[in-house]
């Protein structure tokens, strides 16, 4: 595991991912957040359907969430904007 105080914040009620975490700053470059029943992906992306992925990457922007089913091949689903 990388040092945690470069890159992983661990509190009690959540675990924030960031490549850019400094301890003195009140901004944080997460990327994924976990607390109580919540997996947050905090930033968007737009794969193309052949762009760089690893199998079992999970991302999304404002039309579709994208998932890696094999090293650079991805899939969508389109989001419902309405329930």
């Amino acid at each position: 595991m990388a040092n945690s105080s470069n890159w992983i914040q661990y509190p009690s009620t959540a675990l924030y991912v960031s490549d850019n975490y400094d301890s003195t700053s009140s901004t944080k470059d997460t990327f994924i957040s976990l607390g109580g029943d919540t997996l947050k992906i905090c930033t968007q992306r737009t794969p193309t359907s052949s762009g760089n992925g690893f199998t079992g990457e999970i991302c999304f922007d404002n039309n579709y969430l994208y998932y890696c089913y094999a090293t650079n091949q991805w899939g969508r689903i389109a989001l419902s904007k309405s329930w």
